[in-house]
């Protein structure tokens, strides 16, 4: 805590009180660990049921080019293929499956 008693020139002294925005406590609550489409947890969910032929079907070319794109330039890079009607919703089973299994 920090107090300043002079604030500008030639003005009463003053006083601030700062309030810590810090619990009082130093343990963090624990959450469930969040996948969101582009996490690379969700993206290697997605080829590894690429892999175990679990997903894909007559889409394998499409979701192959996300996952390459993917690898090579990064998730910033593969934005685009959340408006794909074929990978986001690839994307979105994969996410799942993720969740369930962490649950």
């Amino acid at each position: 805590m920090r107090s300043n008693s002079s604030v500008g020139h030639g003005s009463k002294s003053s006083s601030l009180n700062y309030q810590s925005v810090l619990s009082s406590s130093d343990v963090l609550p624990s959450f469930n660990v969040a996948h969101g489409l582009l996490h690379p947890h969700t993206v290697m969910k997605l080829e590894e049921q690429l892999m175990e032929g679990l997903t894909g079907g007559q889409n394998r070319v499409a979701l192959k080019n996300f996952l390459k794109k993917y690898k090579e330039r990064g998730p910033m890079a593969s934005l685009s293929f959340l408006s794909d009607p074929v990978i986001l919703p690839e994307l979105t089973k994969a996410m799942r499956r993720l969740d369930d299994v962490s649950s």
